[in-house]
């Protein structure tokens, strides 16, 4: 039980697709109690999302909040607080897609990708350091960026550009904190199938193996078990690190 009596939010996970939801599966099959963060999922799949994390027997809840709005990101972490008794453990994985050609970028897209992924992961990392310091939490903030950060990829200049910010902030962030024993860590997912990368796989699979050279898809249960790793005590050492689940397609990239 690698985060027995550890308690963790994790924004973006209530959706049984996504990485957000198998990384709380797998933080609560490592003992984690849990605050499940939603914005616009459905009561239904939030209650089936909790109710599938039952068998780990630890706390599972969820609080619905709009990360664009600062007090919502305060709200959040005051539940988490008072839902779990505190916080160890932040992974920020709320993230959204838009798909837009240096021509078509508009105005909406950008602010509606860079609100929910850089400014949303500076909003709740703020308030759950503030929390940590004040309550002597030596905690982990674990941010979920992209290999597109760094792997120019067509289509993706807006997106990749924002989770390039992101980068940059959590290196400047385990700087920060790291006086106070709290880490900051990233891991970038590469090609993954959820409903961001649908459109990706929608016909292209075939080409998008040619440039991953371990030949497979990366899995949500492989990126859970990646933020696992900056999670828990045994690696409290590791901070300003990354992790790249992506079957080695950046390395090839840099060829």
């Amino acid at each position: 039980m690698r985060l027995k009596n550890k308690r963790a939010l994790i924004t973006g996970s209530a959706n049984p697709r996504g990485i957000g939801f198998a990384i709380a599966k797998v933080f609560a099959r490592e003992g984690a109690d849990l605050l499940l963060h939603y914005a616009h999922q459905p009561k239904e799949m939030v209650e089936a999302a909790i109710g599938s994390l039952a068998q780990y027997k630890t706390r599972i809840t969820a609080v619905k909040a709009n990360i664009i709005e600062p007090e919502d990101v305060s709200r959040m972490i005051a539940a988490a607080a008072r839902e779990l008794g505190g916080l160890d453990i932040l992974v920020n994985n709320s993230g959204v897609c838009v798909w837009e050609t240096l021509e078509e970028i508009t105005e909406a897209g950008l602010r509606k990708m860079t609100d929910t992924n850089l400014l949303g992961t500076i909003r709740c990392s703020r308030e759950a350091a503030i929390h940590m310091r004040e309550h002597g939490v030596e905690g982990r903030i674990i941010n979920i960026s992209s290999c597109n950060a760094r792997r120019p990829n067509p289509g993706m200049a807006g997106y990749g550009g924002v989770k390039a910010g992101i980068d940059q902030f959590t290196y400047a962030l385990a700087l920060e904190l790291a006086p106070c024993r709290i880490t900051a860590n990233l891991v970038w997912p590469g090609y993954v199938i959820t409903d961001i990368n649908q459109r990706l796989t929608d016909g292209g699979l075939e080409n998008i193996m040619k440039t991953i050279p371990l030949g497979r898809l990366a899995t949500t249960e492989d990126i859970g078990r990646a933020a696992l790793f900056f999670a828990e005590d045994a690696n409290r050492a590791v901070t300003g690190a990354v992790i790249k689940v992506d079957g080695g397609a950046f390395i090839k990239s840099l060829q």
